[in-house]
């Protein structure tokens, strides 16, 4: 597993946001072909993250 953070205020950043419609604080699920699968609020325990992960 890989995580990215989308820093708002860079170009690439903001190209990511724009582009899947990220809000703050939102964890985005990608399969490996690179397809967005699911999008979850990210104020979790790590516990719950890796539920959702699963």
């Amino acid at each position: 597993m890989s995580f990215l953070i989308a820093r708002i205020g860079t170009p690439e950043g903001d190209q990511f946001i724009r582009k899947y419609q990220a809000r703050p604080a939102e964890l985005l699920m990608f399969e490996p072909a690179g397809s967005l699968v699911k999008r979850q609020y990210a104020l979790m325990q790590s516990n719950e993250i890796m539920q959702w992960i699963n």
